[in-house]
């Protein structure tokens, strides 16, 4: 069972699959895809259409991009942020923008 923390918004057509852990205030939003046993620390926003894979752990006052993805068991540092359209391949060890297909630091 997923875990909702309190100022969470879900967008329409999202999904939060099992034993993910959404903490406060922050918004999944429409058609984003949250997979089994991620974390979205607080503040973050996982845009439209963004997929986060199993896993993956996503730090505070993060913007997951619009159809960008975290691939499985990658973790995305504190204040960080991955473009729209963007693949992240390997964790982000400090905060910063990355972007492209895979994801570099901007």
């Amino acid at each position: 069972e997923a875990i909702i923390d309190k100022g969470v918004y879900i967008g329409p057509l999202a999904v939060i699959n099992p034993d993910a852990h959404i903490c406060n205030h922050t918004i999944i939003n429409t058609s984003a895809i949250i997979e089994h046993d991620s974390h979205i620390d607080d503040y973050t926003h996982v845009a439209c259409g963004a997929v986060c894979l199993g896993e993956s752990v996503i730090g505070k006052n993060c913007l997951i991009g619009a159809n960008s993805t975290v691939l499985q068991c990658i973790k995305v540092h504190d204040n960080s942020i991955l473009g729209a359209g963007s693949t992240l391949i390997n964790h982000t060890n400090s905060e910063g923008i990355y972007v492209g297909a895979p994801a570099l630091k901007k």
